[in-house]
């Protein structure tokens, strides 16, 4: 489980940076959004509860293996489990 809590300068908890996966590109949503969603070219940085960060497979021939986004809770660690990119 990835955790530590981390306040932002507005109270709110931050989860730690989430790992980059091999042929994969990771990007921050704002809210809690579990569904693929297109990418919204924002940086997946000082997450704060509440609010998702999702990977996306960016490599010809390559696809996603797990769910596509971790979502960021009120104690500081990361709901979901981090996926991987597979050879098709």
């Amino acid at each position: 489980m990835l955790r530590s809590v981390w306040y932002s300068s507005t109270g709110h908890v931050r989860c730690p940076p989430l790992p980059d996966v091999e042929h994969a590109s990771l990007f921050y949503v704002s809210g809690a959004v579990g569904d693929e969603v297109a990418d919204t070219g924002v940086a997946c940085r000082d997450v704060t509860d509440g609010n998702s960060c999702h990977y996306a497979c960016r490599t010809p021939g390559y696809r996603l293996t797990g769910a596509p986004a971790l979502t960021c809770n009120y104690s500081g660690t990361w709901l979901g489990t981090v996926p991987t990119c597979q050879s098709e």
